[in-house]
């Protein structure tokens, strides 16, 4: 049984607190990213068993409401990146406590989870291997002509824009959306703007970003790595993409190096 350790990382505008399952980490290290509803035990509970005998050493952030509100665009108190900058100060500290390299991580995340993760792997993309994206409910689309974090252009929340566009798109990404995923609930962001750019529902948007991640990577003549999965049977609910849709097998599948056809 792999032990699951909290423990805590001092920052200027205060503490970061995390999860750790330490395992063999022969792997690497696999982040799982949680939603807004903070069940960071949850997503530690599902996934530790197998990502553990997969050989994957486990870490989970927990940004609190308060210090990183705003965590789904990479933000908090620290400014508009301290979220990001957070995370990489974890995986640092995992490393050197574990005594590995520093390689790139394996992440993923579901719902505000999956926001912050193909955000932080947009901005950061020499820190990430592999990206899983799950039931998000908008993203980042990879224009550059658009304000982050609708688009890749520099704002308040990126002030220099996504510059290294290139590298995510050569990143292999999948996307997972329950195929019940269709319903615009009160936690789906919406706006006529946003609708019309991304979809009606995060089934639609999935499927948009998708396909806009592949095209951008044509475009700029690189080889896309992105595919598209329908988890069954699954509504927006991180316990029915568990039970139902098998994210945990799904995403530790790919991270380990599944097609990404």
């Amino acid at each position: 049984m792999t032990v699951i350790e909290e423990r805590e990382l001092a920052t200027e505008h205060g503490s970061l607190r995390y999860l750790l399952a330490p395992g063999q980490a022969r792997m690497g290290v696999l982040v799982i990213v949680h939603g807004q509803g903070r069940s960071v035990d949850r997503l530690m509970e599902a996934f530790v068993p197998l990502a553990s005998l997969a050989g994957f050493a486990v870490v989970a952030p927990i940004f609190s409401d308060t210090l990183h509100h705003g965590y789904q665009r990479l933000a908090g108190l620290g400014g508009p990146m301290a979220a990001a900058h957070g995370l990489g100060a974890i995986c640092d500290e995992v490393c050197e406590r574990l005594g590995i390299d520093p390689t790139p991580v394996a992440i993923t995340g579901y719902s505000g989870g999956a926001q912050f993760a193909h955000r932080y792997a947009m901005a950061f993309p020499g820190r990430v291997k592999r990206i899983v994206v799950a039931g998000a409910g908008w993203y980042t689309m990879p224009d550059p002509t658009i304000a982050f974090p609708h688009g890749c252009g520099a704002s308040i929340d990126m002030p220099e824009g996504i510059t290294r566009l290139d590298e995510f798109l050569s990143m292999p990404i999948r996307v997972m959306v329950g195929e019940e995923d269709v319903l615009r609930d009160t936690g789906l962001r919406k706006s006529p703007a946003l609708d019309r750019q991304q979809g009606q529902n995060r089934l639609e948007r999935a499927q948009r970003w998708t396909d806009s991640v592949r095209c951008a990577a044509v475009q700029r003549g690189i080889t896309p790595h992105i595919s598209f999965e329908l988890l069954p049977n699954s509504p927006h609910s991180i316990s029915d993409a568990i039970r139902k849709g098998r994210f945990v097998e799904r995403t530790i599948d790919f991270c380990l190096g599944g097609s990404s056809r």
